[in-house]
């Protein structure tokens, strides 16, 4: 977002200010992690789920869903600045949105563009495909919308995509579970595995590249977060059924662009709740940090 280092520490303080949450450590270096800081800076509450995404001065989110019975989560942004909400895309244009993240910049990318960003579009029953989508914004706060892939029903059959990361190679991958199904908003059975997929940065053409297998009972590996180890050689996501909870790694072939021949996930970390049947403690969203480099809200 900026190359100044104070700038960027700050934007970080205000976004961990906008959530009443707590933080779990594993590792004691992560105390030295200096833009973990106390701020008296607070927020209405927004109904954030998911996202969320900083182009400063506004973070973007997806909102909660009210319901399933119809499309009901929006896309909302925070000037972290004036405290100011403001609705970006509402419930019958969001489509289900859910996981976001920002777009790498491209040097041709006119000067009148702030920034991009990717999201999963979750789809209805109602007439909504599924689909990854790109938003950009401009200087002038207009924001412009693209479908990158969409389900079609033939070759593209997609469940309820929910997170979303951006590869090395700047290609697109995303997680799709099926807990559209499961919560009636989308075809049930499903139409596809339990999935990650990768979307070609030049061509758009999308492939499974991790294939996690069907439900049985409305159970089986839900894969949600996602992200890259710094390398770029190792693929993790989280498994969010209440009876996993785990985090998972899948090394990646050579060129980066699919798993390696006969790789399968392994087992990385189980997170569990002090109550081991609270619904609490549910590994969800992923980000690599690297602990040698301190954050400093550059993107």
């Amino acid at each position: 977002v900026t190359n100044d280092h104070h700038a960027g520490q700050t934007a970080l303080h205000r976004m961990g200010a906008a959530c009443n949450c707590g933080i779990r450590m594993e590792d004691p270096k992560f105390f030295k992690a200096q833009w973990i800081v106390k701020t008296d800076l607070k927020f209405e509450a927004t109904k954030a789920h998911e996202g969320p995404v900083l182009l400063y001065p506004y973070i973007y989110f997806t909102t909660t869903p009210d319901t399933h019975e119809k499309p009901s989560a929006e896309i909302w942004r925070i000037n972290l600045d004036t405290k100011k909400r403001e609705l970006v895309r509402s419930m019958d244009k969001a489509n289900m949105a859910n996981g976001m993240v920002l777009c790498p910049p491209k040097p041709t990318e006119s000067k009148t563009v702030i920034g991009s960003f990717f999201t999963c579009e979750q789809g209805h029953n109602k007439g909504m495909k599924a689909r990854i989508s790109k938003t950009t914004i401009h200087q002038d706060g207009t924001h412009t919308y693209e479908v990158i892939v969409e389900e079609n029903g033939k070759d593209i059959n997609f469940n309820s995509p929910n997170d979303i990361a951006v590869a090395p190679d700047h290609a697109i991958w995303f997680t799709d579970p099926t807990y559209g199904s499961i919560q009636g908003f989308r075809p049930n059975p499903p139409k596809a595995p339990n999935s990650i997929y990768r979307i070609d940065p030049e061509t758009k053409e999308v492939k499974r590249v991790v294939d996690l297998g069907g439900d049985k009972d409305g159970k089986g590996c839900k894969p949600n977060g996602l992200c890259f180890s710094g390398d770029g050689k190792t693929l993790y996501f989280t498994d969010t059924m209440l009876d996993d909870r785990s985090i998972y790694g899948i090394p990646l072939n050579k060129k980066g662009d699919d798993v390696a021949p006969g790789a399968e996930p392994e087992h990385v970390v189980r997170v569990l709740p002090a109550d081991p049947e609270s619904d609490n403690a549910i590994p969800d969203g992923l980000k690599w940090v690297d602990g040698t480099h301190p954050p400093s809200g550059s993107v």
